[in-house]
């Protein structure tokens, strides 16, 4: 077997942190001429402040010694930040997959249902957290009725269902493209004399996913309704008169007009590829009218926990896939798709600024949760206890311990919900990284925050940049050294309904 050594990332030289770092300034002085000084919100300045110091090794890292050869490798920290940063996100897409593979989700055939909506509809669930909030309530008292009639049909009992819903803000383009993926157990629990029992659903039909389709639109028609009133005495968007600076934002990455160059306000430039001959059904198990579009063709076994995990990231991924950028030349980004458009677009071209512009509106808005459990596997729910993995058996395979804190004179011990950077690489590339190739285990020896300490360990590991190299990859001294004010989120609590502006 080949010897797998550990080697360090270099963000700095990613075509992401390269556009982030050069238009930053302007889009944020543009900003704050649209928005009287204020600029954009500060949750998503500080995103922007904090994805250019993640993975620097000037700012901090971890420092790990193997106890056999006394070789060292540093590990720089990380932003943590949401939507903007493909590392941290990928990072959380595993953990949170390990956690539902193990921890919530029982062997129980699953099914994906994919619902999607028409531009006005996106950029209102972008920023409005209420209506967010019901119109996916609408849709999941659809998908609850569906599965409690196929139940109820076959056994007559009372019937319970569980699902995960999970909050996409992207598209292959790295557009704004509000959308969920619910993952639901493809069957219902009901009680019997041996106990809670699954009770699996017949195969979908494509009736039944009109059915649905149908019946969640019309749910969701009534709650536009009841949050989105039309009248004249109310402004059509509240967004824009708040804060003009988001609210543009928002509208740019959605459409995926160009900002800047010759071709400002057209839209994108497409890259078209060979067709593909091989022709396939079209719309098994789909449905979509007026702009929405229902996809459930995605079901995956009781014993194909593999297979469930790699669905479990792949609705956890990261916004924008870094192997997926390319720079073609300073103003030209190339950004391969996932999957082939209709007409054999295959990619598409944006400058940097409007890649910076489709990144900034992929940051969530602070304190809104992009998962929720619902049915069975709500965390409050009575039968939840007896529908999860057994308790002994995830204890006894979890990797997560305690963490003891000591601040000051005090030590704080509490249970941590999250997985430490070695077992997250160990789980998704399946090699420890604190394994050395010598035979030795590397153990974390020190945390360096001390910027002359950061310095003299660089320099005698020969990683410390020269000061031409420094220049290259810093930012203003402001992103670098930030304000400490909290970060506001007042902006983001717009409670009041707002009309459609169906000019959007």
């Amino acid at each position: 077997m080949p010897t797998i050594r550990y080697q360090r990332r270099t963000p700095e030289q990613s075509v992401l942190y390269l556009a982030v770092r050069d238009e930053w300034p302007a889009v944020r002085a543009l900003a704050r001429q649209a928005n009287a000084e204020d600029g954009l919100p500060a949750f998503i300045e500080q995103a922007a402040a904090q994805f250019l110091r993640c993975g620097i090794l000037q700012h901090g890292f971890v420092r790990a010694v193997c106890d056999r050869c006394k070789q060292s490798i540093v590990v720089a920290f990380s932003c943590k930040q949401r939507g903007i940063c493909n590392s941290c996100d990928g990072k959380r897409m595993t953990e949170v997959a390990v956690h539902w593979l193990d921890e919530v989700i029982a062997p129980v055939p699953i099914r994906q249902w994919v619902i999607t909506f028409p531009f006005e509809v996106r950029y209102l669930l972008a920023w409005n957290a209420p209506l967010r909030s019901a119109v996916l309530g609408a849709f999941m008292r659809a998908l609850q009725a569906h599965y409690k009639r196929q139940a109820i049909a076959d056994c007559g009992r009372d019937p319970r269902y569980g699902a995960i819903s999970v909050a996409q803000r992207f598209d292959g383009a790295v557009r704004l493209n509000v959308h969920w993926h619910i993952l639901a157990a493809d069957g219902a629990w009901v009680k019997t004399p041996e106990g809670l029992t699954f009770l699996p659903a017949p195969p979908l039909q494509q009736a039944d996913v009109e059915a649905v389709f149908a019946d969640a639109l019309r749910r969701i028609a009534r709650q536009l309704v009841r949050l989105v009133p039309d009248r004249d005495d109310e402004p059509q968007d509240r967004l824009s008169q708040r804060q003009p600076a988001l609210a543009a934002l928002f509208r740019n990455a959605m459409l995926g007009n160009q900002t800047t160059g010759k071709d400002a306000g057209k839209p994108q430039h497409v890259e078209f590829g060979k067709i593909r001959l091989d022709i396939k059904p079209h719309g098994r198990n789909c449905a979509q009218a007026h702009g929405y579009s229902l996809h459930a063709n995605t079901r995956v076994g009781e014993l194909a926990r593999g297979d469930l995990e790699k669905l479990l990231r792949y609705v956890c991924r990261p916004a924008i896939a870094a192997h997926r950028l390319e720079q073609l030349d300073a103003q030209t980004i190339r950004i391969s798709l996932k999957n082939e458009w209709s007409g054999g677009v295959t990619a598409v071209h944006v400058s940097p600024r409007d890649l910076l512009i489709r990144a900034l509106a992929q940051v969530p808005l602070p304190r809104k949760p992009s998962i929720r459990y619902h049915g069975n596997l709500a965390p409050n729910a009575a039968d939840r206890p007896l529908v999860v993995p057994d308790a002994a058996k995830v204890k006894a395979g979890c990797k997560r311990t305690k963490v003891k804190t000591c601040r000051d004179d005090e030590t704080v011990a509490q249970a941590s919900t999250r997985m430490s950077w070695a077992e997250c690489q160990k789980r998704a590339f399946l090699w420890d990284v604190l394994d050395c190739p010598c035979g030795g285990r590397r153990t974390v020896i020190a945390a360096v925050q001390d910027r002359a300490e950061i310095e003299r360990i660089l320099k005698h590991l020969r990683l410390w940049p020269d000061s031409e190299d420094i220049t290259a990859i810093r930012g203003p001294p402001e992103l670098l050294d930030p304000p400490d004010d909290e970060a506001s989120d007042a902006w983001d609590a717009f409670d009041d309904p707002q009309p459609l502006e169906w000019t959007a």
